[in-house]
Order: structure tokens, then sequence, then C-alpha cells
């Protein structure tokens, strides 16, 4: 079960589900193509070595990254869930929201991911990094802040 579906209040219903985009792999992506370049024409070397710990550690980071967040605009708050182990959990209800900030790259435009930041009362804010679709993400949490259903 999800840590999203676990923490259901009664009567709570999940609006979207909103994903991490695959650009979070295009880091570790270019370290193993300069890995595999460098291995390929001049051998290992301890430069080799640091290529490859480097894509290795960078590979698992956007991994875990990728597969333990968890994202919801549920009718009652936004819940973003981030780590296997160390858990980070961050939930909002929704009357409690003063903001939402969508920050996207020109390639986050062309490839439809970017940063959503939640800002509730108080001012403490959640960033939310390359988030697939931040405009729709948006969209949903905002009508449930406004009180109002998208068609």
């Amino acid at each position: 079960m999800s840590y999203v579906d676990s923490t259901l209040l009664p009567g709570e219903k999940v609006v979207l589900k909103a994903q991490i985009h695959w650009i979070v792999f295009a880091p570790p992506a270019v370290i193993w193509a300069a890995f595999l370049l460098l291995y390929t024409y001049s051998g290992q070397g301890l430069i080799g070595i640091v290529l490859f710990l480097t894509a290795l550690g960078s590979t698992v980071k956007a991994l875990m990254y990728y597969y333990a967040t968890e994202l919801a605009v549920t009718d009652r708050r936004v819940i973003a869930k981030f780590g296997f182990i160390k858990r980070d959990t961050y939930e909002l209800n929704v009357n409690r929201v003063t903001s939402l900030n969508v920050d996207q790259s020109v390639l986050g435009r062309l490839l439809n991911y970017g940063d959503v930041t939640v800002v509730g009362m108080g001012g403490s804010a959640a960033p939310i990094l390359a988030i697939k679709d931040p405009l729709k993400f948006r969209r949903y949490m905002l009508t449930e802040v406004e009180g109002t259903k998208i068609e």
C-alpha cells in the first residue's frame, strides 16, 4: 500500500497523483556516457574508476528519488512523500496553501517538467523537483484551494 493511500482520512478522495519526470535520469546518463567514452578509448585508470563510482551513485540517487517520491492532491490536502528508509513528508491542508510556484526552464517547457513549490501559511515551503506536468499539478491544487472542480 502506498504512503498516500495509507494516510487518507475517512471520506478523503485523491484528485490527482503526480509523478517525477524521467529527466532525473539525464545527469547519470551523461556521466555513464563519459565513463564509457573514457573506458573505450583510454582504458580505465583512476579517472575511469571515479567516473564509474560517480555514475553508479548518481544512478542510485535518481532511482530512489524517482521511485520513492509520492505526490498527491486530495480534496483536503496536498501530500508529498520523499525517501525509502529516511522518509520526509509534507502534508498541507488545502485551506492553508497561500501560493503555489512553478519554475520551468526552456527544456522543462519542451519536455513538460518543472519544479513546484507549495507555500503554506507562515511561510513554510515544500519544493518538489522535476515533477511531470507541473501545470496540471498546479491546476488541480488551485481548484481544490478555490473549492471548484475540474471538468
